[in-house]
């Protein structure tokens, strides 16, 4: 085994979708083999993702990680073992007022509510929500928002989904309606609303702190606009080919596309031992 000697970085962050994961939804075999090389070595690869820790842990099967999972986008910090480390979220009656307005406002709007490894939907028939179901191959919880949670639950976030422009008239109306809200699109159909304290530089940063390690001795990849937050706490930012042109412009540097193993390609030029 090559040794690796005092390397310049120390972790990577990664996003999963639209990053590790190709269009086909799978780790592709070359980056998969750099992953378990520098896990080997000491360097940490650590999901930040919008996922659930569920959903995450599918990914992982096939790669062995032995780090913390960022999950909803820094809302909730499992650390090596998959405990939980941090969680930051709505509590139970704000999300439901959150929902309950965007449900009597926007009723053509499909939205479910994300706490801990659940999802949770009182609306089973709806086709966004079948369509999610199909994706992420886990099924919703089926019952009120209201019923599901226990006192003090955190909800890591809401998702909506829905016809592009109905989801900019949302977004714009959420944005005066509650100004103190984290809202951002990940996807063409998909609007997202988390709590303000929750974030991917905070994640980030205690997560360093898990390694005595500081955010500038580490690496992103990234693909989305709410991967920029991520970019400008890392040391190396790395956008991906299939990622946005802003995207591009605001990382250090830009790989391949997630159909042709981009993490692994720039990884081989940063650590000698991948080859």
């Amino acid at each position: 085994m090559a040794a690796l000697t005092a390397p310049i970085y120390k972790a990577i962050f990664s996003e999963v979708d639209g990053a590790l994961l190709s269009s086909s939804h799978k780790v592709g075999s070359l980056t998969r083999e750099a992953i378990i090389q520098l896990q080997l070595h000491g360097v940490p690869f650590i999901f930040v993702s919008g996922r659930s820790p569920r959903t995450l842990e599918s990914v992982d099967a096939s790669i062995g990680l032995t780090a913390p999972y960022i999950c909803y986008n820094g809302a909730l910090i499992l650390d090596q073992n998959k405990r939980v480390l941090k969680s930051f979220g709505f509590l139970p009656k704000r999300a439901i007022s959150i929902k309950n307005y965007i449900k009597r406002c926007f009723p053509d709007i499909s939205c479910f509510a994300c706490s801990y490894d659940a999802w949770i939907t009182d609306d089973p028939n709806d086709e966004w929500i079948r369509q999610e179901a199909d994706i992420i191959q886990v099924p919703p919880i089926i019952k009120p928002l209201s019923y599901y949670l226990q006192k003090g639950q955190h909800v890591h976030k809401l998702l909506c989904m829905g016809e592009l422009s109905l989801l900019d008239v949302l977004e714009d109306d959420l944005r005066v309606c509650f100004p103190e809200l984290l809202i951002f699109k990940t996807k063409k159909h998909y609007l997202e609303i988390m709590s303000p304290e929750a974030s991917a530089s905070n994640a980030i940063r205690l997560v360093c702190g898990l390694y005595g390690i500081d955010p500038s001795e580490t690496i992103a990849f990234g693909y989305n606009s709410r991967d920029m937050e991520m970019f400008r706490t890392v040391g190396l930012s790395i956008a991906m080919g299939n990622a946005s042109e802003l995207i591009k412009s605001a990382a250090d540097r830009v790989t391949l596309d997630n159909d042709h193993d981009g993490i692994y390609h720039s990884l081989k030029k940063i650590f000698p031992i991948i080859h």
